[in-house]
């Protein structure tokens, strides 16, 4: 599908409503600090069962209570185990490797 073919929509007036709308109202959104790294105070249990061996990056994210930015720039630097590559968009992390990473800390 070419660019020509889908619609544009000008987006700016419902931008500037809600723009509005958010300083009249006058309500902060907190949010949570950002965690720059992996601390063993805050990880959670891995799974007991290592016969499946992979978890995905969410999975991953959710035991060791750190962002998918951080995550993915600790892997990438070698600070955090490395991925397997299941597909060209899929990949996995092993449990072992979490397991010794998390011993290391």
């Amino acid at each position: 599908m070419d660019e020509q073919d889908t619609p544009s929509k000008d987006f700016s007036a419902t931008f500037a409503r809600l723009a509005d709308h958010s300083a009249t109202s006058g309500k902060h959104i907190k949010l949570r600090t950002k965690v720059e790294c992996v601390r063993k105070s805050t990880i959670k249990n891995l799974p007991a069962d290592d016969s499946f061996g992979l978890m995905k990056l969410s999975q991953v994210l959710t035991v060791m209570q750190v962002s998918r930015s951080n995550w993915l720039e600790g892997v990438k630097s070698g600070r955090y185990p490395a991925s397997v590559r299941l597909s060209d968009r899929r990949v996995a992390w092993r449990i072992s490797d979490l397991k010794a990473f998390i011993d290391s800390l």
